[in-house]
């Protein structure tokens, strides 16, 4: 069998905030920033060097594309999709380690690995801070009960429909859908709202069976397949599969009510003045201020217009993907110091006959998922 090249990448991150699916390409590009407008080292790496991907030169006078700077007279390597930005740093793929495929009928092969690259770089920042670069998203992770949502549901619903009646007319019979199944794949829409909304497409109608089918109106136009590509893409798929991670995660650590981020501090105001509760109450806190709707929407709204306004970002602290102060936090900045971090410094010193609590505030913060789910 003749060897294919096999690139392989790691994401730094343990949950990066989008993920492409099977089948869905990614480019390569590096980014050269020239150290004087009569620089021409980026047309040699373009003519020179095919790993380096599309070569873009930027001019003495250009801002980065990342958070970080390009000094001047060097490049970085990244990964663009049309859902985000990530720093590429190669590694050195280690003679001992190849890659294991394994084909739907269960035949195993082995493959060489050409390329291996972490997705993530370390970068400098402009005032002076060094950190691991991590994915910068270009678009948000749809969040739950917006309308957003409901549109992304909506339109999937209508383009299974739009082309199962395809496949019936190909047939040659009556384009219809049997109402179990598209209940089957659709689970969570009820039959009033379906009603309502295929109205202008299909009608209800029962069988010689006795089953329901919805069968398509005689005067209606089936899209064609491109307007179906327009109406569900790859990357809405992508966006709406991060929101399913981020709320099985939620569910995983016990956390079903979902409260968005501006409204916790007033939550946190109704808690009893128990160490125990405020402490599960700061882990929930910090598991809603990472969910992937959340980071990717702070980032997307301090940074799609200018750069500058990143200082809306805290950069550093509870949304750090790599927990050690090496990655940047997407959480936005509070106006004032967190109502929870107060109060939980305030409160520590609770108990009966004025005994007190032993902790602090990051003491508090290493409660176990389990701890966290009792009080829950």
């Amino acid at each position: 069998m003749a060897h294919h090249f096999y690139y392989l990448c790691r994401y730094c991150e343990e949950r990066p905030l989008l993920l492409g699916n099977v089948g869905m390409g990614a480019r390569l590009c590096t980014y050269y920033q020239k150290s004087a407008p009569g620089d021409h080292t980026g047309a040699f790496m373009r003519n020179g060097n095919s790993s380096l991907g599309t070569v873009l030169t930027l001019d003495p006078a250009d801002k980065s594309p990342f958070l970080g700077d390009i000094k001047p007279g060097c490049s970085l390597l990244s990964l663009e999709t049309n859902m985000y930005r990530a720093p590429l740093f190669p590694h050195k793929v280690s003679s001992t380690d190849y890659l294991l495929v394994r084909s739907a009928k269960g035949k195993l092969s082995i493959r060489r690995i050409d390329r291996i690259d972490v997705v993530g770089q370390q970068i400098k920042l402009s005032y002076n801070i060094t950190a691991y670069s991590v994915q910068e998203p270009h678009m948000e992770v749809m969040s739950t009960g917006t309308k957003g949502l409901q549109t992304y549901i909506m339109n999937r619903l209508l383009v299974y429909m739009y082309r199962e009646f395809r496949a019936g007319e190909k047939r040659g019979s009556l384009p219809c859908i049997r109402a179990d199944e598209l209940s089957a794949q659709f689970p969570n829409i009820s039959e009033s709202f379906l009603r309502k909304r295929l109205k202008h497409c299909a009608d209800l109608q029962k069988g010689s069976n006795g089953l329901l089918f919805w069968v398509m109106r005689r005067n209606f136009r089936i899209p064609l397949e491109e307007e179906l590509r327009r109406m569900v893409t790859p990357e809405n798929v992508c966006a709406y599969e991060s929101m399913q991670a981020g709320l099985y995660r939620l569910k995983h650590l016990g956390i079903t009510r979902l409260t968005l981020p501006t409204g916790l501090s007033s939550a946190m105001n109704q808690l009893p003045y128990e160490a125990i509760a405020l402490a599960a109450a700061s882990h929930i806190e910090r598991e809603l201020q990472i969910t992937p709707w959340n980071l990717s929407s702070n980032f997307v709204a301090c940074t799609n217009q200018d750069r500058e306004n990143i200082e809306r970002l805290e950069i550093t602290g509870v949304g750090d993907p790599s927990g050690r102060g090496l990655g940047f936090s997407y959480v936005r900045t509070a106006p004032k110091a967190p109502i929870s971090n107060a109060m939980v410094k305030k409160k520590i010193t609770v108990g009966r006959g004025g005994s007190t609590v032993t902790g602090t505030d990051a003491d508090l913060r290493r409660l176990s998922m389990e701890a966290a789910r009792e009080v829950c």
